[in-house]
């Protein structure tokens, strides 16, 4: 995969380039096209600390759960 992110306007701005047969692969759908909506979180753990892209509501962080994923929006 390639990724490009930076900050523009204040906003963290992050775009994944994957092949679009693993993404359909992985959420077993292979009708997906530009503008499908699927729903997901990315994060990143290192020891105890851990980051989400999309919040998770939960005494203990958990980015798994599918209640607290956000929207990704293919282009």
């Amino acid at each position: 995969p390639e990724y490009v992110s930076g900050v523009k306007n204040g906003l963290w701005r992050a775009e994944l380039f994957l092949p679009l047969g693993l993404v359909e692969r992985a959420y077993r759908r292979g009708d997906l096209d530009r503008g499908s909506i699927l729903e997901g979180n990315f994060y990143s753990q290192e020891g105890d600390a851990l980051g989400c892209w999309s919040r998770v509501n939960a005494p203990v962080p958990d980015p798994h759960r599918p209640r607290d994923f956000g929207q990704v929006i293919l282009a």
